[in-house]
């Protein structure tokens, strides 16, 4: 049976639900480990000062933990991934 696609839909589950579960099935070895190496620079706000992109940039370890993605114990590597440094 085909799913059905509405407005970005497929039988009651977005796009983004959809993405966030494979992200979380393909990535079993990332670890916390992987975090704190993205925190070295990304969690140091001076990095990125005058930056336009300075507040999308920076995120703080207690911001990260608190957040939606923290709850879920995602860590960034999922989703960001084949990142090198530096990039």
């Amino acid at each position: 049976m085909r799913a059905r696609w509405i407005d970005g839909r497929a039988h009651g589950v977005t796009i983004i639900e959809l993405v966030a579960l494979l992200v979380v099935v393909a990535a079993p070895g990332v670890s916390a480990q992987d975090d704190q190496a993205c925190l070295v620079c990304h969690g140091n706000a001076q990095m990125f000062a005058g930056s336009r992109d300075s507040a999308r940039l920076h995120v703080s370890e207690r911001v990260l933990a608190n957040s939606v993605h923290g709850a879920a114990n995602l860590q960034c590597a999922m989703c960001h991934l084949g990142m090198e440094f530096p990039h």
